[in-house]
């Protein structure tokens, strides 16, 4: 499917831009989706051990504990499912790291403390920023990967609404993830 060939035929306020609150999670997705396919990351097997900083986020929870391992795959369906703020903590690290080791001489990635989870959070922040700037998303400014008590985690209708469908098109797994109830 040529994504090139769509259009909107009708939207109410659709490019009035608004905080998104949990659809922060589809950037998330669509992020962990481009990175997964661009390193060549087998979600599957590729395992994260959940921290203090991941399970201490508020809201809705996939549950996870600091010293659960979960499969990278498991932990996109606890992103999307439950809508997972622990969850979404923990694919960011973890993708950031990946990014980190990746990109070692990204000025950008060594800016402010060093050590800690914030270069990973940086780098993962970074990379979904960069996948907006890519499809000119304009209205579209994330902060964290959760979307919880940030104002300025920020898109349109219309610009989640194509993010969306080139996650549809483009990645089997992220057609996977949202398909499934």
């Amino acid at each position: 499917m040529d994504s090139s060939n769509r259009e909107f035929i009708a939207g109410f306020s659709s490019s009035t831009k608004r905080e998104i609150a949990s659809l922060t999670k589809i950037f998330t997705l669509y992020t962990a989706c481009s990175v997964i396919g661009e390193l060549d990351i087998d979600p599957k097997t590729h395992i994260v051990e959940i921290g203090y900083v991941a399970e201490s986020k508020v809201g809705t929870t996939a549950c996870l504990e600091p010293g659960d391992k979960i499969s990278l795959y498991d932990l996109l369906f606890g992103l999307m499912l439950p809508s997972g703020n622990d969850a979404a903590v923990a694919i960011s690290l973890a993708i950031g790291e990946r990014l980190l080791a990746c990109r070692p001489s990204d000025p950008e990635l060594k800016m402010g403390k060093s050590g800690g989870t914030l270069p990973a959070r940086r780098a993962f922040l970074k990379e979904m920023n960069s996948i907006n700037s890519w499809y000119g998303l304009k209205n579209s400014c994330l902060q964290n990967s959760h979307g919880l008590t940030n104002t300025f985690n920020s898109s349109t209708a219309a610009e989640i609404a194509m993010l969306f469908s080139h996650g549809l098109v483009q990645y089997s797994l992220f057609r996977e993830v949202v398909n499934t109830s």
